[in-house]
């Protein structure tokens, strides 16, 4: 606890630990009847749900046909990218990143160095662990591709979508009311999803190598039917 409060000085740990009930294992490792839902790393999640039976899983990638609006019948496919994961050909493109806090800086054996990231930046032969461990170095390398999307958007005439910080911009029409301090870009995505959906989208395909992503979508489009 001492350690939340001195690294999150935002966080009113009064109101917290009145409000949040501490258990010594959190409900969400057991099932409704009581059993252990075991799995010793997230990263192993994969690999047990494919196994299951009846279960589809080539990658994580979560593709949700939406009913159209009725003042349309158009078919409008918009795909929420976490991060630089690979995508298809969508009308739009939503490019989300996590939120960096300069001041969580992520510790290692060696201090951290700083790479500058500009055109000129030769990084070809940087093992990319020593390129992003330092947090400035990556807040810097999101923002140089942020622009760089949205440039090369407005040349090719794409509809285009940049989620980064608690900015969020676009080639086509003003995003401002979708800019939020998440730190998460799994959260983020969420937002994007609703916000599409609002915007006429018929299709929703959320690419993300997160295991995060593939638990939380499904659990929450389940929560809301």
């Amino acid at each position: 606890m001492s350690l939340v409060a001195k690294s999150r000085p935002e966080i009113d740990i009064k109101e917290a630990v009145g409000e949040f009930e501490f258990n010594v294992v959190p409900k969400s490792m057991f099932a409704p009847d009581g059993s252990m839902l075991h799995c010793s790393c997230k990263s192993a999640l994969m690999a047990i749900l494919e196994k299951l039976d009846g279960t589809r899983t080539g990658s994580n990638t979560e593709e949700h046909e939406i009913p159209p609006p009725e003042r349309t019948a158009t078919r409008m496919k918009v795909s929420l990218v976490d991060g630089m994961a690979e995508y298809d050909e969508s009308d739009e493109v939503r490019l989300i990143f996590d939120r960096r806090r300069q001041e969580c800086q992520e510790q290692g054996k060696q201090a951290p160095i700083y790479y500058k990231i500009t055109d000129a930046t030769l990084i070809a032969k940087t093992p990319m662990k020593r390129l992003l461990s330092h947090v400035k170095t990556k807040s810097e390398l999101t923002q140089y591709i942020a622009r760089k999307v949205l440039e090369k958007g407005q040349e090719s005439g794409k509809n285009v979508v940049v989620a980064r910080g608690t900015r969020c911009q676009a080639t086509h029409r003003d995003m401002a009311h979708l800019e939020s301090s998440h730190e998460e870009a799994d959260t983020k995505l969420l937002l994007h999803a609703v916000d599409a959906t609002s915007s006429g989208a018929t299709c929703i395909e959320m690419v993300s190598p997160d295991t995060d992503v593939f638990c939380v979508v499904p659990s929450t489009i389940l929560a809301a039917m």
